[in-house]
């Protein structure tokens, strides 16, 4: 009886399997909603892989995507993409609505060991502005980087290409920094070394809030 059953359960797999392959659907996002197992949302984005590969589309990048039901808000601040090109990458980007910011400076990204990273405290303007907390608008970005150099966090603006001179900078920066258009709606943060608890082939990036609940995930 255990083999028919367990065989029936294969072939309703393999069906599903074919269905999605012919068919297609839109994968769904995981957060910390989710009340699914995660290999559920695993075997998900695979058959979403296969299909592209069939019907001649880009594969996706390779992430696990799910929302436990679609009644589920996408998060406050979600984590947009991981890359490695060649250094890690790791962009968050804020969905705060009515003109409110999210402070995110203290949140923590960690791995699938727990192993944690904290975003750091940045300049609005560097050169001009103390160290502050970043807060991110609606559509705003943190892209994370493990560059090498110092552990710097800064808005970009128009000004921000002329560091490699920062004589030329600063005159750029004291004449522009009123003008409209003059900052970017992305912060960068460098990351020597924090980011290296994370695989370059395979992890979990999970973003925690200063109160630990966990706001988003990511698996690559």
């Amino acid at each position: 009886m255990n083999r028919i059953i367990g065989g029936g359960l294969l072939i309703g797999g393999f069906a599903f399997l074919i269905f999605v392959c012919a068919h297609g659907f839109e994968p769904v996002r995981k957060t910390a909603l989710s009340h699914l197992p995660t290999e559920y949302f695993d075997f998900l984005y695979w058959a979403h892989a296969i299909n592209a590969k069939v019907n001649g589309r880009p594969v996706p990048s390779p992430r696990a995507k799910a929302l436990a039901t679609a009644a589920v808000p996408r998060p406050a601040v979600e984590i947009a993409s991981v890359r490695f090109q060649p250094n890690m990458e790791i962009v968050l980007r804020s969905d705060a609505r009515g003109g409110n910011t999210i402070d995110v400076t203290g949140w923590k990204l960690k791995n699938a060991k727990g192993n944690s990273f904290i975003l750091p405290q940045g300049y609005e303007l560097y050169g001009s502005s103390p160290l502050g907390d970043i807060r991110l608008g609606q559509g705003e970005m943190l892209r994370v980087v493990a560059r090498p150099g110092d552990a710097l966090a800064m808005r970009l603006n128009r000004c921000t290409g002329l560091m490699g001179n920062l004589q030329s900078y600063a005159i750029c920066a004291s004449a522009g920094q009123h003008e409209p258009g003059f900052y970017f709606s992305e912060w960068q943060a460098a990351a020597p070394s924090g980011l290296d608890i994370f695989s370059f082939t395979h992890d979990k990036v999970r973003l925690y809030d200063r109160n630990g609940a966990l706001i988003d995930e990511y698996v690559y």
